[in-house]
């Protein structure tokens, strides 16, 4: 009804004050109270994006009171920290140094802690350099030993590793011989003096640290080697292409073998679609195992244009079990056509309870009476609303929203299995998810739907079977957050190298990504472990069951390539 009275302001035919006046004819004066009321709410509406606009350009961009990039600016901390590490050193001296002519034992120390315990110690003895002590020191009794330590730094350095390879040739008769020559080692790349080492880092500095291999190549030369940029960039592409988009296809059949599922993506502009009349940005799609799947794995996919097909290039026919996204409606029309042609083979589609809350809290945030209400103590919040009931309806929301969140924590603390997560859930959650959309349900007729909150309303109401589908399956989560999370550090290196000139740069960028994020995932040091994977590759070839062994999941990865192992 609200949205019929406003419509009445916006109508083509009126276009004047007589017929404004006419239309108004035959109302009664609730009506036009109710009429009056709807416009105030549109006004409110016009308002609200005002103040969310005002909020985006120069609020945070994230929900939480700390940003991305704030321990950069935590230099006070950071000198706490060296001083408490040099106070320990110079406790350690104090000990070591005898009182009188009391010994203590000899080499005796305390030991580093915390992060400089984890690096390997180069040791070195220093002696007096006073001429009558290197004269007398026979004589001399060792009182003890001062220990100094510093962290050192050793720049990387390129080389050309020549192997000289000695070949003989043994005559053993007139008419005999033999030859004797050394295996060769394979080369990385045909033509090519690259080693796996170097190939490895610069991949590792493009994904893992957002260095674009532009910038690599600008600072080889400023190290004084003359390596042109060109050559730095076909280095990286070639690997990519050769031994990572394989190893990447790989991994996505085993990707479509999962049980859970999630999926996000985001944009990347690619010159040379753009230039041959494409669209000017394509979709890179990210998708990474569930939580409680063993073969953790994060796969990035460049797909050209806006196409809405990635779903089905990405999950094809065969997959069934459960997808967990944003609510895009690309996700929701795939699932239901995928179980009409599949009814043996359904897919749950489960959607994000934080994006749902999201509209929320940024429903809330752009009105004064939130901010009032945020700065008072607990004991003055609750008459506040009363006296602030359109506020008190969005805070309601957002706490039940909190309730189930605190339910979801409490299981993962326990680390509890998937069937007792289940069990939870239908115990603690459904009461409270099921009190979240009734309310939902009755502030549908109460705010334009123009507006942020009617905006938010109608974002859980549409989706409301797919935001409820955790309930059922401890396999689900309740929100999408690990495929958010798996998005940013692309889209952080993205800041970097801004665009690809191609659709194959493109695609060895995706595949770069899809398996050092994954090696991260699973607890690997990733430039060692992608060496590991080129010189492999290189040797054994692109066989599956050699395939199967450098995945960065697999079972058979070498102990030394671990930080930490996941249990």
């Amino acid at each position: 009804m609200l949205v019929d009275l406003v419509s009445l302001y916006t109508r083509d035919d009126v276009t004047s004050k007589e017929s404004f006046d006419s239309a108004l004819q035959g109302m009664s004066s609730e009506d036009k109270d109710r009429m009056l009321w709807a416009f105030f709410q549109e006004k409110n509406s016009a308002k609200e994006k005002l103040l969310a606009l005002r909020q985006a350009v120069f609020g945070r961009s994230s929900e939480k009171t700390a940003t991305l990039f704030d321990h950069l600016f935590d230099e006070a901390e950071a000198a706490e920290e060296v001083e408490e590490v040099i106070a320990l050193e110079e406790e350690a001296t104090e000990d070591d140094i005898p009182s009188g002519s009391e010994k203590k034992r000899k080499g005796s120390r305390k030991r580093m802690s915390g992060a400089m315990a984890s690096l390997p110690v180069v040791k070195e003895d220093k002696y007096p350099e006073d001429p009558e002590f290197l004269v007398h020191r026979a004589e001399m009794v060792e009182l003890g030993t001062d220990i100094q330590r510093t962290v050192e730094f050793i720049p990387a350095r390129l080389f050309v590793r020549e192997i000289v390879c000695h070949n003989y040739l043994w005559k053993i008769s007139e008419d005999e011989q033999k030859y004797f020559s050394p295996d060769k080692e394979p080369r990385l790349l045909e033509k090519s003096m690259v080693s796996a080492s170097v190939a490895a880092h610069l991949i590792h500095e493009k994904v893992i640290n957002g260095m674009p291999i532009n910038r690599q190549a600008m600072d080889i030369r400023k190290k004084g080697y003359d390596i042109g940029r060109q050559t730095v960039n076909n280095w990286a592409l070639r690997t990519c292409q050769d031994y990572l988009v394989p190893l990447a296809d790989h991994m996505l059949k085993d990707f479509r073998g999962l049980d859970t599922v999630q999926m996000d993506e985001t944009g990347l502009q690619v010159l040379e679609l753009f230039q041959n009349g494409g669209n000017a940005v394509s979709n890179m799609v990210v998708a990474t195992s569930g939580p409680f799947e063993k073969r953790q794995m994060k796969l990035y996919r460049f797909f050209p244009g806006k196409s809405q097909t990635f779903v089905q290039e990405v999950l094809g026919d065969g997959f069934s079990g459960n997808l967990i996204t944003d609510g895009a409606p690309c996700y929701e029309n795939w699932t239901k056509a995928h179980n009409a042609l599949y009814p043996g083979n359904e897919v749950i589609h489960g959607g994000c309870m934080a994006h749902a809350r999201r509209k929320f809290v940024e429903a809330a945030q752009v009105r004064e009476d939130y901010k009032v209400y945020k700065k008072l103590g607990k004991n003055r919040q609750g008459p506040y609303l009363e006296e602030h009931p359109a506020l008190k309806d969005l805070v309601e929301v957002i706490d039940l929203m909190a309730s189930l969140y605190r339910i979801e924590k409490k299981c993962g603390k326990q680390k509890l299995d998937p069937e007792r997560i289940r069990e939870i859930r239908q115990k603690e959650s459904v009461p409270v998810f099921k009190r979240l959309t009734a309310h939902v349900e009755r502030m549908k007729d109460e705010y334009p739907p123009s507006g942020k909150v009617g905006q938010a309303v109608k974002y859980v109401l549409n989706r409301k079977e797919s935001l409820g589908a955790w309930v059922n399956d401890g396999r689900i989560p309740i929100d999408n957050n690990k495929a958010e999370r798996t998005v940013k550090p692309f889209v952080i290196a993205r800041k970097g190298f801004l665009f690809t000139d191609s659709k194959r740069g493109a695609e060895a960028t995706a595949a770069g990504f899809s398996v050092l994020q994954s090696a991260v995932d699973n607890g690997l040091n990733p430039e060692k472990y992608l060496k590991w994977v080129l010189e492999k590759l290189s040797a054994e070839g692109l066989k599956d069951s050699v395939l199967d062994e450098v995945v960065p999941y697999s079972e058979r990865i070498p102990e030394d390539l671990y930080i930490r192992k996941k249990k």
